[in-house]
């Protein structure tokens, strides 16, 4: 979809605070930032503040919310794969950043390093790229890679689609350490699932707007093997879907 506007929740601790305050007002720029390279309006919003106990302060959470227009349905693509023998392919490049990272968090319990760089013309680039590529029939599936890096972008296009998972057998570039590059956050990345006879279309469409194209793997089987780790499906499936209920029962 083309982006229209924004809205936004923003929840931060005690603004009296200066960290509080930089934190908050840092926000609000990059927010400013972002919705004049994208042209996208904010039609409204809140602020919530003192989000905090004795002890800490929530980290900082601007959520945003955005409205899109898509004039064909017929361009609504999933993120999950859809069928054994398509290419997979990352749009994007990995910069190997892991500060702030849920991978810091969750395996080496801490919270620290710089957030990952973003080139918001790069990054408007690869939107229209995405776009270009979908309206032209090229990509069957296409995911974000957020939270968790590449990794987790692969599993979650593997097990999305309850009633047809499909796994992928996967070869991520590394330079330096393996964890880093399955894990790294950086920015302005895309994969992608293709029919092998579209990746030349593809690849030229990537050089137009600039912006790299990597072919990692092929969509198949009933495993993720990534760089020659396996993690059956079924396995992820229940780790993403279960592990809340696990929890909150005890």
């Amino acid at each position: 979809g083309e982006p229209l506007a924004i809205t936004n929740c923003l929840n931060f601790g005690n603004p009296y605070k200066p960290e509080i305050y930089l934190q908050f007002s840092e926000a609000v720029k990059g927010m400013g930032e972002a919705c004049s390279v994208f042209g996208t309006p904010v039609t409204g919003g809140n602020v919530s503040f003192y989000n905090e106990s004795p002890d800490a302060s929530v980290y900082p959470t601007p959520v945003i919310g955005m409205v899109g227009l898509i004039e064909d349905l017929n361009h609504i693509t999933t993120s999950y794969f859809k069928q054994e023998g398509d290419l997979i392919m990352q749009l994007g490049e990995d910069l190997g950043e892991v500060g702030g990272s849920e991978y810091l968090k969750r395996v080496h319990n801490t919270v620290s390093g710089d957030a990952p760089l973003l080139d918001l013309e790069k990054e408007k680039r690869l939107h229209q790229l995405l776009l270009s590529a979908i309206r032209e029939g090229i990509i069957q599936s296409a995911h974000d890679c957020s939270d968790g890096g590449v990794f987790v972008t692969l599993a979650e296009s593997c097990i999305l689609n309850r009633d047809n998972m499909i796994g992928a057998e996967v070869t991520v570039p590394v330079i330096g350490r393996t964890d880093v590059a399955l894990f790294s956050e950086s920015q302005s990345r895309i994969i992608v699932s293709l029919k092998p006879e579209n990746r030349q279309k593809l690849e030229t469409l990537a050089v137009k707007y600039g912006i790299a194209c990597t072919v990692l793997g092929v969509v198949g089987g009933t495993k993720l093997n990534i760089n020659d780790h396996e993690f059956m499906l079924t396995e992820l499936e229940d780790i993403y879907y279960n592990t809340i209920s696990r929890i909150m029962n005890g």
